[in-house]
């Protein structure tokens, strides 16, 4: 009988941001494949991140999350007070020293833990591990498949 993960596991934080659907199931598929689990990739993308400093080098801008729902309208005859978004809450369980450091920058640059989570999520997916779509793309309009800067470490 196997013994279940347990979801917080000593000497780890855990903490949330929101971010597209979307966006965290291809973080996902990108975990399964080449890191094995979530908080293994949460850990190298953020280190990454702190390591880089895309926000400095590649321009990258801070993200705001959004709610979870939005204020709806009319739709099908029916008023509504709220629809869903799209977004979803999404949990990194992290070593403390690495919390405290996102927790610094956060501070020095005047945004929300949160938005540092969720730029650091945007960044990984569309700068370090673009979908093929976005690759293909890039190679049509002859843009550069990775920005100067970025990923230097990272072997995708």
């Amino acid at each position: 009988m196997s013994r279940p993960k347990n979801p917080n596991p000593v000497n780890k934080i855990t903490t949330t941001t929101r971010m597209p659907s979307r966006l965290h199931r291809y973080m996902k598929s990108i975990a399964s494949i080449k890191y094995g689990t979530l908080q293994a990739m949460h850990a190298e993308m953020l280190n990454a991140f702190l390591l880089e400093k895309p926000w400095l080098t590649a321009g990258i801008r801070w993200r705001e999350t959004r709610g979870l729902t939005g204020k709806g309208g009319e739709r099908s005859g029916f008023l509504r007070d709220s629809e869903v978004t799209g977004w979803e809450q999404v949990n990194f369980v992290i070593p403390p020293k690495l919390y405290a450091s996102v927790e610094a920058l956060a501070a020095e640059q005047g945004v929300s833990t949160s938005s540092v989570f969720y730029t650091a999520s945007y960044w990984w997916v569309w700068f370090v591990f673009p979908p093929a779509h976005e690759v293909k793309a890039r190679e049509e309009a002859g843009l550069p498949l990775r920005v100067e800067g970025v990923d230097q470490h990272v072997t995708p």
